[in-house]
């Protein structure tokens, strides 16, 4: 993978760098900005000190993101520590890539090329979809016309595929566009309950299969929920 690829990885807001040592343990540093293949971070910590770089010094790095983990090599190219202030956090390190990124772990997708009025992919966790068939539970909660249902029981229905953005299932009961449902599944050993937005739905010989996407959502649901999608891509390879 090239260096525009990083410009790719660094999209993802929840992205984590770590120096590895000698002995490969890794160290947590905060990313400050990536531009121009330059890449600037405060300096990592060992027993509550800074570790001590050096300008040229050449460090392995393990960069997760997207729900993948990454692999490069960086070298340093400057240093910039203020002279009063004792703050570890106010140092800063720039470093250049010095290596291809290589991809160790996890689903990756990568950018689509610009064609006329597409733009580049811009990857999102949602992207990454399980298809399975398992049962799960949902409440017809609100319909298409504001209507609050009432007295409802949950019901029995197939999931056929889930991302972190929305799901497909497969009811008995017929739903229209923008009907809204409450939603009860398990993946692995998590559970999860979401809000979903019925967009569609097309009639099979098992029942109606609805095109659903997750409202309200929990940003921190959502995460959990894609990385449980990815551990059972990986469990199930």
């Amino acid at each position: 993978m090239s260096k525009q690829t990083m410009e790719f990885i660094m999209k993802d807001e929840s992205i984590k760098i770590e120096l590895l040592d000698d002995d490969n343990k890794a160290y947590k540093v905060t990313i400050i900005s990536y531009n121009n293949s330059i890449l600037k971070f405060t300096s990592p910590i060992k027993n509550g000190k800074p570790v001590k770089l050096k300008k040229g010094m050449e460090i392995p790095i393990q960069i997760s993101a997207h729900s993948c983990v990454f692999s490069s090599e960086i070298k340093v190219v400057a240093i910039a520590a203020p002279f009063f202030n004792k703050d570890h956090s106010k140092i800063i390190i720039s470093a250049e890539l010095n290596g291809d990124i290589t991809q160790k772990s996890g689903k990756y997708l990568t950018p689509v090329p610009e064609k006329s009025n597409i733009n580049i992919f811009d990857q999102k966790r949602d992207n990454f979809r399980l298809e399975v068939e398992m049962e799960m539970y949902y409440i017809f909660i609100l319909s298409s016309a504001g209507e609050e249902m009432e007295d409802t029981e949950p019901v029995l229905a197939t999931l056929t595929d889930v991302s972190a953005g929305g799901m497909c299932l497969i009811s008995q009961e017929q739903f229209n566009s923008e009907d809204q449902l409450e939603l009860y599944f398990d993946i692995l050993d998590k559970s999860f309950t979401v809000t979903g937005l019925i967009l569609g739905a097309s009639e099979t010989p098992e029942g109606y299969k609805n095109r659903i996407r997750f409202i309200n959502f929990d940003e921190g649901d959502e995460k959990e929920l894609a990385s449980t999608i990815l551990r059972y891509q990986q469990l199930d390879k």
